[in-house]
């Protein structure tokens, strides 16, 4: 049945070589039970690793039914352990967390078990090893006999054509060591039963066979076998487990462990939180920070827009139906100061009535000659007065009927007035200063002149000007169509430029405002090739800051991140090494390395998308409740939650990858013996 031939083991540690067994031939048959003495330290633990397969070998051959090991890999390994060999340790190795039925039913399920059969099967060994009254009883308030039997239990559960045991009387006092040794007797009556033990006075009067050794070679065996008797051709053929017993091995692990599952649920909600604190904070940052060239917007409700176009294109067939939209968004942006009693207030004057104030004080205006002001703090105390008085915005008289204040959502930095006054005329004058006009590539300044003709430009100059060379730009980036104005050159000894241009500069829109549904204006701007700005987002107001805000908070939230992640993962590699001895010990079992990945991983993901989960609706509550927390809940769109999970989930594919790779990185023996 087993065949070594000329066997050895070599421990290296730290450079050093150690033998632990050397040059080692022996046989053995189905039917034999044999006892493998010896000193401490004389290989008798090695020896029984190496024959059961749960440790290397680095010299000779290993035969069983005639068929050499040495190329087994460690996937091939793992079938033959479950397919082959049962294991009863000195240390027990039950998993302490599992109850004894369960504990027998884990090698029925990895052998392809349905639930219901492995059930059965279980309650049938361990009413025959007798602990039919402790059966739903966890393995750590066994005792220590208990535990042995519910590991010979487990052992006899795949039914496998070699038992071996590494002291299993070691930590039993003798009544209960002669009980199990008689217990094993029983149930190895067909079987290979290999004892390792340093009480050979206590299993001599069962076994058929005694071999000793010292120094890692064999100096006595009793009944060395001539005659090796075959079962059938190793099958290595690995059993597949359905991924609904992997997953239930996983919510058991999760399950009977609620101190280091809660523990590890806690680690990772905090990493969630502070991931979703972090990326939420640097997107509302992001926001406030967007920048276009063209910031210089005092104008900054919350619901405006601007559509204009990168390349300086002048802006046709857009049919905007249902907007409320001014045909130049340069109108808009007309501010100057209004005197109220002894108060000077920044203001920006437009046709449009915002949607979000309070604290209205009188009525909206009725003609163009009346204001409706609307302050970016609580002026009552100050301007109760205001009302019926006059103010004066860039030449013009308004009386004041009413005023509000505007709502905390909004981020103007400037007062605003309302009117429904015709105010191209004021707005003009500084749209026109805002224009240069360049000559042979030289920009020059213009002066407005009221008594010039409609349209016209007049330029006084000593030089030759051919009229279809010049050039007239606005904000350094849109350009006039020059054709349909009236330019007038007269010859003088010095250079001015006066210019009338009101009509002419409306025959051209480049930029439109808008107000309202922005979604679906920005979608249809962007079908025709033009760009959206929303100055609420882009103003020159809070520019400056935001965006070195943004810029900070980004770099710090990527440091934090990292931190976060570095200190969560050698907490939960920590927690998961404490986990280490039950996956050994369901890896002694036979549970291959594919098998064992998807339970360490499934308990993982179940772990981290629960916490994520969890960590989201605490998130949502807090930002529900607390105007903190409120201003980042901006963040929560789909793309944000789909992203959110997907890096929860890395960082929980990462973990378990580790520890995964960590596990197999050792014999079965070596982990064993780490961890127990």
């Amino acid at each position: 049945m087993i065949e070594l031939k000329n066997v050895s083991k070599i421990y290296t540690q730290s450079g050093n070589a150690s033998i632990g067994i050397h040059n080692i031939s022996l046989s053995f048959n189905k039917g034999e039970i044999v006892a493998i003495t010896g000193a401490s330290g004389s290989g008798k633990s090695t020896l029984l690793n190496v024959i059961c397969g749960v440790d290397t070998y680095e010299e000779g051959e290993i035969y069983y039914n005639k068929e050499e090991t040495s190329f087994f890999d460690t996937n091939d390994m793992d079938i033959f352990r479950r397919k082959y060999v049962s294991f009863i340790y000195q240390n027990y190795n039950i998993i302490d967390s599992y109850t004894v039925l369960e504990n027998v039913m884990v090698p029925l399920l990895i052998d392809g078990k349905s639930e219901k059969e492995a059930r059965k099967r279980a309650l049938e060994l361990i009413d025959k090893v007798g602990l039919a009254k402790r059966a739903n009883h966890k393995g750590s308030k066994l005792s220590g006999g208990e535990k042995q039997r519910c590991v010979i239990a487990r052992a006899l559960a795949n039914d496998a054509p070699i038992l071996a045991c590494d002291e299993p009387t070691g930590n039993l006092d003798s009544k209960t060591g002669s009980e199990i040794i008689k217990l094993l007797k029983e149930v190895a009556s067909d079987k290979l039963l290999l004892i390792v033990t340093h009480n050979y006075d206590q299993v001599k009067d069962i076994v058929t066979r005694c071999i000793t050794l010292k120094d890692g070679e064999v100096i006595n065996d009793t009944n060395n076998v001539e005659n090796i008797i075959l079962d059938d051709d190793l099958d290595l053929d690995n059993t597949e487990i359905t991924k609904k017993v992997l997953f239930n091995l996983s919510l058991k692990n999760i399950k009977n462990t609620p101190k280091k599952t809660i523990f590890l649920l806690l680690v990772m909600m905090v990493f969630s939180f502070i991931v979703l604190f972090l990326y939420s904070s640097s997107y509302t940052a992001a926001k406030e920070a967007e920048y276009n060239s063209l910031s210089s917007y005092r104008n900054t409700l919350v619901d405006k827009g601007i559509i204009y176009s990168k390349d300086g294109r002048e802006i046709k067939d857009l049919n905007l139906d249902g907007v409320e939209y001014y045909n130049n968004a340069f109108y808009e942006e007309e501010y100057g100061r209004i005197e109220l009693g002894n108060e000077s207030v920044q203001a920006v004057i437009s046709n449009h009535l915002p949607k979000s104030y309070t604290k209205m004080r009188g009525s909206l205006p009725s003609s163009n000659r009346e204001a409706f002001i609307i302050f970016t703090s609580d002026y009552y105390n100050n301007y109760d007065s205001a009302l019926g008085s006059e103010i004066y915005f860039e030449g013009q008289s308004f009386t004041v009927v009413g005023y509000a204040q505007f709502n905390s959502k909004e981020k103007m930095g400037y007062s605003y007035i309302y009117t429904k006054a015709d105010l191209r005329a004021m707005n003009n004058y500084t749209l026109q200063n805002n224009s240069r006009l360049i000559i042979d590539g030289v920009k020059k300044h213009m002066a407005y002149d009221s008594s010039l003709p409609k349209d016209t430009i007049k330029i006084r100059t000593y030089k030759t000007i051919d009229k279809n060379t010049l050039r007239l730009i606005l904000a350094d980036k849109y350009e006039y169509d020059l054709s349909k104005a009236n330019i007038v050159i007269e010859q003088s000894d010095y250079e001015s430029i006066s210019f009338n241009l009101t009509d002419f500069i409306e025959s051209q829109v480049f930029e439109i405002s808008f107000y309202g549904n922005t979604d679906s204006v920005s979608k249809k701007a962007s079908s025709l090739g033009y760009n959206t700005l929303f100055p609420a987002k882009a103003g020159i107001i809070t520019i400056s800051f935001s965006y070195i805000t943004f810029v900070i908070l980004t770099g710090l939230s990527t440091i934090a991140i990292i931190v976060a992640l570095f200190v969560s993962y050698v907490i939960l590699s920590r927690i998961y090494q404490s986990r280490r001895k039950d996956y050994s010990i369901l890896r002694s079992l036979g549970l291959v390395k594919k098998h064992m990945s998807h339970v360490v991983n499934m308990e993982v993901f179940v772990l981290m998308i629960t916490s994520s989960i969890l960590s989201l609706i605490i998130f949502i509550v807090l930002g529900l409740t607390i105007p903190f927390f409120n201003t980042r809940l901006q963040a929560f769109n789909v793309f944000f939650i789909i992203i959110y999970f997907i890096l929860m989930l890395l960082f929980g594919f990462y973990i378990s990858k580790r520890f995964n790779r960590k596990l197999f990185e050792f014999s079965v023996s070596k982990s064993i013996r780490e961890v127990a």
